[in-house]
């Protein structure tokens, strides 16, 4: 094979290399850049929903205290022993355990 002939087209074929550099460049910058932007995304979603789980744990728990307290002054004028045992054991939240003696503890 002559390299002399390909040698002698090769700056006719450099623009059109370059373009497909060029285009394959910004190709995979976009697609990082789309994946960076719902990798972001999705940690954004997952963060609130972990919120409103956590939030949604917390109101149970304390209608659960507040049902207790209700029902124990409900029955605090029959003076019956049939009070409600003990208040729940504990409400949750994000970072402290709140124990229904009144004293808190912190998870972390």
């Amino acid at each position: 094979m002559d390299w002399s002939t390909v040698l002698a087209k090769l700056p006719d074929a450099v623009p059109a290399l370059l373009g497909a550099f060029v285009g394959g460049a910004i190709a995979l910058l976009a697609a990082a850049g789309a994946q960076y932007l719902s990798h972001q995304f999705t940690r954004r979603r997952e963060a609130e929903q972990l919120g409103h789980e956590k939030a949604e744990e917390l109101i149970q728990a304390m209608f659960a205290l507040s049902d207790w307290v209700i029902a124990m002054y409900d029955a605090l004028p029959h003076a019956t022993s049939a009070l409600p045992l003990s208040p729940p054991k504990r409400i949750h939240t994000n970072h402290v355990i709140i124990d229904t003696v009144g004293k808190s503890t912190s998870k972390f």
